[in-house]
């Protein structure tokens, strides 16, 4: 008896004439939502491209730990796959008036700490070549 009177409830309309929003077609009804498309699922090498965010983030914040003036006014302004994850092209940007040869001069001086800085950071096995270029 207790069944009755609760599915009876909840199968009658509030208001007679008031619509469900499931009496409505629109479009997409009646396709499965696994074939929907999402826009997360849409990008090309999503993982690559959280290792460069994290990359960048994690050089942003060893440049300004370095030793070197010149390394700790650096900023990364974008990180790309170059050509793939294993291998990674930093571009940098100096806020002053120095040549792009003592930057890479001190960028390769400090590379090795620089990788291991970036090793601590990702969760890899192997951490990828980072090369870098001056704008």
């Amino acid at each position: 008896m207790y069944k009755r009177r609760f599915k009876a409830q909840f199968n009658k309309r509030p208001v007679k004439d008031e619509k469900w929003p499931c009496d409505d077609i629109r479009e997409g009804d009646g396709l499965d939502p696994k074939l929907e498309s999402h826009p997360r699922r849409n990008v090309a090498n999503r993982k690559a491209l959280q290792l460069c965010a994290q990359v960048m983030a994690t050089l942003n914040v060893a440049f300004n730990q370095s030793v070197d003036d010149i390394v700790r006014d650096l900023q990364v302004e974008i990180v790309i796959p170059a050509p793939d994850s294993t291998q990674l092209l930093v571009t940098v940007v100096h806020p002053g008036d120095v040549s792009a040869n003592k930057i890479l001069e001190s960028l390769k001086q400090a590379s090795g700490w620089l990788r291991s800085e970036v090793a601590k950071s990702i969760s890899r096995k192997r951490v990828p070549q980072i090369k870098y270029r001056v704008k």
